[in-house]
């Protein structure tokens, strides 16, 4: 039986590329982790970071990128329905410093 152990460094690189689809902002090339996260931001998505170390943010790499729930409202159309819309969407960066 043969086993594969690949580093999980690599495992959420790889994650955080298969978001990439979704989330063009999301970590690909040199950018570093204050670029990513303000591109996020300006796609609209409320960016909640998760910090490994305490160098400033702008010396920290992105490690993975997950997308976060959609934040919604119910609005009233006509006298006894509603309309559900998205008012943001949240996504989580995981940053190593």
């Amino acid at each position: 039986m043969r086993y594969l152990i690949v580093p999980t460094t690599a495992v959420a690189f790889s994650a955080a590329l298969g978001f990439a689809g979704v989330a063009h902002g999301a970590p690909t090339g040199p950018d570093s982790a204050a670029d990513t996260i303000a591109k996020l931001e300006a796609e609209g998505r409320r960016v909640i970071v998760n910090r490994v170390g305490a160098a400033p943010l702008s010396q920290c790499a992105v490690t993975s990128v997950t997308a976060g729930h959609d934040i919604t409202d119910r609005n009233p159309v006509g006298d006894t329905g509603s309309v559900e819309r998205v008012r943001y969407r949240t996504v989580y960066v995981t940053v190593s410093c």
